[in-house]
């Protein structure tokens, strides 16, 4: 039986620094620093650099108590693509969504992971950063008006940082709604929590800090037409995407029960 399934998509990670330590060190405090019987699975999009080539590198390094996988494809389709793939596959009770850059402190795995098994049994905690952890003008204008579309427009309750990488959830209740989530770049974590609140799911932030201390991948005048494009795809099927959620309540939740007890 596996407690946590640990999603980590990958885009051209090798050409940053210390990508085999960094996974090294996941995996140390994964082994032994926690009881936590975990999975890793790495999503590949379609990097090309040398960073499939590392994570073979990896997995040939495990000592094969821990399952490990590695879902591949040739071409770039976007980080909320990459975490759906990874998603499907996982076979934990809860999974974590993480940053391949570690920039979210390893602790905080088990402090998330001991709330959501507490009698508070959230179903989705997010990450919320409270550090002044951007310094690019392009990505701080991206935060902030995904913070504001959220609420405003999107209709988020109780929104914080919705786009910290940093999220472990039920892992049953959120592949039910998987279907559903259209976003293929930057804006899952916006229907994700959307739509966890669609079938009354428990959404809890708690605050982290971001240490990003490695430069990123992401061209920001992309991620910010990309992103404004999702979000007008996102308002545009709102409404009747709630709808089939909705008329599907009972169905979805006998699809989690059914979920858990297979575990």
């Amino acid at each position: 039986m596996i407690d946590l399934s640990i999603v980590i998509p990958c885009y051209n990670e090798a050409s940053r620094n210390n990508l085999l330590h960094r996974l090294n060190t996941l995996y140390n405090y994964m082994r032994y620093d926690t009881d936590i019987r975990f999975e890793l699975i790495f999503v590949n999009d379609g990097s090309t650099d040398d960073t499939y080539a590392t994570l073979n590198e990896f997995v040939q390094n495990n000592d094969g108590n821990v399952q490990i996988s590695i879902i591949s494809y040739d071409k770039n389709v976007g980080k909320g693509y990459a975490l759906k793939q990874g998603i499907e596959k996982a076979e934990g009770v809860y999974t974590l969504m993480i940053d391949a850059d570690l920039n979210i402190p390893l602790d905080n795995i088990q402090s998330f992971y001991k709330c959501i098994c507490s009698d508070e049994n959230p179903d989705l905690i997010v990450g919320n950063r409270i550090n002044n952890y951007n310094t690019n003008i392009t990505r701080k204008f991206l935060t902030k008006s995904a913070r504001f579309c959220t609420t405003k427009i999107i209709g988020l309750k109780n929104s914080g940082d919705t786009q910290c990488g940093f999220k472990m959830f039920s892992t049953s209740k959120v592949q039910s709604i998987l279907r559903y989530i259209k976003s293929d770049r930057w804006l899952l974590d916006i229907e994700l929590i959307l739509y966890m609140q669609t079938i009354d799911g428990q959404v809890k932030y708690i605050d982290v800090e971001s240490k990003n201390n490695l430069p990123s991948t992401i061209n920001n005048a992309e991620a910010l037409i990309t992103s404004m494009k999702e979000l007008f795809y996102i308002m545009m099927y709102r409404n009747q995407t709630i709808h089939q959620i909705q008329e599907r309540g009972d169905e979805l939740w006998d699809d989690e029960i059914t979920a858990e007890h297979s575990i």
